[in-house]
């Protein structure tokens, strides 16, 4: 005999969505017949989380969390001022244990992106006003947990009001993404830099989940500038907040998250780069160092300063 516990109450701690392809998004859009396409893969092994006061604490049982992704990213110009994106991620989790059993794995499709952006701006300075829709593919979205497993969470009534949603998404099946359809509006800003080739590029918005836990708010910021006619450099800053106070403190989710991006420019239309992302600070969110790699193609007239969709015509 098992506990089911819906897996919006045994909360994802950190989001594997696309490899962080929210440093793709920007401000600028594409003009109809225009289109980007980003493939990257990357993951991380992590044996530490944060707890809900934000210490680091070894996981629950020991041993490590291993993801790998592997992502696409498509983005086209539908109208003057409306473009669409979509992605699709291959995701594989296992749980390794310090001795004992075999690790456990699991692999299929993770949560998909459908996304919509309306330009309000678009020449040197952009700004742009995106939403998306991120649905689970079919995976299971239930956490399974033995009688004993649940007891050792903190759930002795068995109702799941007392369960630590750490332990449980620690020791239970793994599950392969957030579970649960989700909505996040956002604004989006950005800029050539004044003072070297290169841009930057902010955005916030809010992030909406048709059930189970609470919503968040979401941050995002990158500055890049080409080194060389080839070669550009960047930085990444990724963040998530609860929006309010959820009944149980290992519900309340944030991270903060920062880390490098280097991309060579090999073709007019084509882009290889690789990065990382590393957990600055975070609540009831497993702390990692994620990295990946990946290939870029593009027909777009935007210039080289305009984001990373941008191509090689100079502003």
């Amino acid at each position: 005999m098992s506990v089911r516990v819906a897996w919006p109450s045994a909360l994802m701690a950190l989001s594997s969505i696309l490899l962080s392809t929210a440093a793709v998004a920007g401000p600028w859009s594409l003009a109809p017949r225009e289109f980007f396409v980003d493939f990257r893969g990357g993951g991380y092994s992590a044996d530490t989380y944060h707890d809900p006061l934000g210490n680091r604490q070894l996981l629950f049982g020991g041993g490590d969390e291993q993801r790998r992704s592997v992502a696409s990213y498509v983005e086209m110009g539908w109208t003057k001022s409306l473009s669409i994106s979509f992605g699709i991620p291959m995701v594989s989790v296992s749980r390794v244990p310090d001795t004992g059993p075999a690790p456990l794995t699991t692999t299929g499709f993770g949560d998909g992106l459908f996304g919509l952006r309306y330009n309000l701006k678009n020449e040197r300075s952009a700004m742009s006003i995106e939403l998306d829709w991120r649905p689970p593919l079919g995976y299971g979205r239930d956490l399974s947990l033995t009688p004993d497993d649940s007891l050792a969470c903190g759930d002795a009534n068995g109702d799941g009001d007392s369960l630590d949603t750490n332990c449980a998404r620690q020791t239970g099946e793994t599950v392969l993404g957030d579970g649960v359809q989700v909505v996040t509006l956002s604004f989006h800003a950005g800029t050539a830099l004044p003072f070297a080739a290169g841009f930057m590029q902010a955005a916030g918005g809010y992030r909406y989940r048709f059930e189970d836990p609470v919503e968040q708010i979401v941050a995002s910021g990158d500055v890049a500038w080409w080194v060389q006619p080839k070669l550009l450099l960047a930085g990444h800053y990724t963040a998530e907040f609860a929006a309010d106070n959820p009944d149980r403190a290992t519900d309340k989710v944030s991270s903060q998250r920062v880390g490098p991006l280097v991309l060579y420019r090999i073709a007019p239309t084509l882009d290889i780069f690789g990065g990382s992302l590393h957990t600055l600070s975070a609540n009831n969110a497993i702390h990692a160092d994620e990295f990946y790699v990946g290939l870029s193609m593009r027909h777009t007239g935007l210039n080289r300063l305009q984001g990373y969709l941008g191509g090689v015509r100079e502003p």
